[in-house]
């Protein structure tokens, strides 16, 4: 598997936060191709410092425009959209996750394990 993390800026309000995690089968744009990620990995989301949810992968789609983004919904150039199926599954306990831009697969960070959890 090649789950990845992808982190919400910090700027960003819980209520933001909160509106994602109520979604469901939507998408998540980043800045360039995951090549790794296949459909049935997880992303998960990390928000201040934690992990507070995953998503199922259903595909990843390439974007040609830009895709408006938070809370103040700001224009960003996106390569892709991530699309996930269902609902957002939220983090169980606390899970510490060192922010970052872009994104991170959970073999690189040692959080692999995460994968075969019950959330």
């Amino acid at each position: 598997m090649a789950s990845f993390v992808r982190t919400i800026q910090q700027e960003e309000k819980l209520e933001y936060i909160e509106e994602i995690l109520s979604r469901s089968d939507h998408y998540i744009p980043l800045k360039f191709y995951p090549r790794r990620v296949h459909p049935g990995d997880f992303i998960y989301l990390a928000y201040r410092g934690k992990i507070v949810g995953r998503a199922l992968v259903e595909r990843i789609e390439p974007v040609a425009d830009e895709v408006l983004i938070g809370s103040e919904r700001r224009s960003y150039q996106a390569e892709c959209l991530v699309r996930y199926k269902g609902g957002w599954q939220r983090s169980p306990r606390d899970i510490p996750f060192e922010g970052c831009q872009g994104i991170r697969y959970l073999d690189r960070v040692g959080l692999e394990s995460l994968d075969s959890e019950q959330w």
